[in-house]
């Protein structure tokens, strides 16, 4: 199986020469609390199969193997690269944690280090004993980080154990709280707290499911990113002009 650029995005290509999926490679804005300021872009995926059937982004992903995930991941750097020539504004990259333990990969990286790039981590499928591990994760992440990238955490959950453990092994850039936070669990006084404590590790807290006029509301004066449809939809490159002065 093998990955292949194609006008939009990929190509994702088994071994008999079957299209096995077309993803085409969008952005959604992050923007300042104020709303119309960006602070970076998230890329996403439309995935199509079999004659433009879309399937679930994230359903797509955990089916794949991090091979895959992983030269994905280098077609959406080159594929922004080319696009928007020498003024890349800020992406992030999705990809889980064990990603990290491929030093060519890592490698593959840095050599796009004079790229803007924030890899963006969705899945902690590293078990905590795994400590040579979770060493050379440690030591890959310095390096990424040594030479400008971001590390930023996805869907963290504030009381799960196994976030609270990543979240104080890596110097993250940036912690996004899930939808599920501001639509369920909100409470201003814990999310005050809670941005306090990474203020002193310079950490930035983006909010996922920003949906409406009232959740904007709820949550305008925190010191917090905004991502959501409220915002924007993902859209290709082409269509975000309005989200073009960063």
């Amino acid at each position: 199986m093998r990955v292949e650029k194609n006008k939009k995005g990929c190509l994702v290509i088994d071994d008999n020469e079957n299209i096995l999926a077309c993803l085409d490679f969008k952005l959604q804005p992050i923007t300042e609390n104020c709303k119309s300021k960006v602070y970076a872009f998230e890329c996403l995926s439309t995935v199509k199969i079999q004659s433009d059937i879309t399937v679930d982004n994230e359903v797509f992903f955990c089916s794949h193997s991090t091979s895959i995930i992983k030269d994905i991941c280098l077609q959406q750097i080159g594929h922004f690269k080319s696009v928007y020539y020498d003024n890349v504004p800020l992406i992030s990259y999705n990809m889980p944690i064990s990603c990290l333990l491929d030093k060519y990969f890592v490698g593959k990286l840095l050599s796009n280090a004079k790229m803007p790039i924030a890899l963006e981590i969705t899945e902690f499928d590293i078990e905590v004993n795994q400590v040579s591990k979770l060493l050379t994760i440690s030591e890959n992440i310095s390096r990424l980080q040594g030479k400008g990238m971001k590390l930023w955490f996805d869907d963290f959950y504030y009381n799960c154990s196994k976030h609270l453990f990543w979240l104080g092994l890596i110097n993250w850039d940036v912690v996004k709280m899930d939808k599920s936070y501001i639509h369920t669990y909100y409470d201003s006084c814990h999310l005050s707290h809670f941005l306090k404590q990474l203020a002193n590790e310079n950490t930035d807290v983006v909010l996922e499911g920003i949906e409406s006029q009232y959740i904007y509301d709820l949550i305008k004066n925190h010191n917090v990113k905004l991502q959501g449809y409220y915002i924007s939809y993902p859209k290709m490159q082409s269509e975000l002009d309005e989200f073009h002065s960063y």
